[in-house]
């Protein structure tokens, strides 16, 4: 941590402002279509910012626009059996989504948590249950 904090724990947008973060995604073999990995990406910062870790075995997908809306994505039979083979069990999906996630077969969904959100607060208060936004 930089000293120019002073001994003091510095705000999320000093510390990240104090920092330099590079994201890259290269695009390999894999085509790629859309920008669903940005509500994942903004936890990602966020819990930098805060230096805390989120809940364990959660994933999530959805674009995040610049006031913070989570709009929907493509691909959730795909991401769903994906994230359920890597063994996560908490999963964060754009509200907008939720009619697509009802019509995959249970045994796709068995041992999955769903959470259908609208808005980057609503993945904040799941990922960071001991924080308060206030």
């Amino acid at each position: 941590m930089s000293t120019k904090f002073a001994g003091r724990t510095p705000s999320p947008a000093e510390f990240l402002e104090s920092q330099d973060v590079h994201i890259h995604f290269p695009e390999g073999a894999i085509k790629k279509d859309g920008p669903s990995a940005g509500a994942a990406i903004t936890t990602a910062l966020v819990g930098l910012s805060l230096g805390l870790p989120t809940i364990p075995n959660v994933g999530m997908t959805g674009e995040i626009s610049l006031n913070g809306k989570i709009l929907p994505i493509g691909g959730v039979k795909e991401k769903t059996m994906a994230a359920a083979r890597e063994g996560l069990e908490i999963l964060i999906f754009p509200r907008a989504n939720e009619k697509d996630i009802a019509k995959l077969p249970n045994n796709i969904k068995n041992g999955l948590t769903f959470h259908f959100v609208d808005n980057f607060d609503e993945i904040f208060t799941i990922v960071y249950p001991d924080v308060s936004l206030d």
